[in-house]
């Protein structure tokens, strides 16, 4: 997933981070938003976000799985 890491911080306009060896076989990818709150707006923003890397990501996963 790492090789998508260009593709998305385009998609998205925002710095992906990717955090290897994330428990014995897992990595994890996320991005951040500096708030000092749970607002209305951030939770819209964090379901936007979430569904863009749902749609980007699920299809190279299930190339993967294959």
């Amino acid at each position: 997933m790492e090789q998508s890491k260009n593709e998305l911080e385009e998609k998205l306009q925002e710095k992906v981070i990717f955090q290897e060896n994330w428990g014995k076989r897992w990595s994890r990818l996320y991005i951040e938003k500096q708030e000092g709150k749970l607002t209305e707006e951030l939770k819209q923003w964090a379901v936007e976000q979430m569904t863009m890397l749902y749609n980007i990501l699920q299809p190279k996963l299930t190339r993967l799985a294959s």
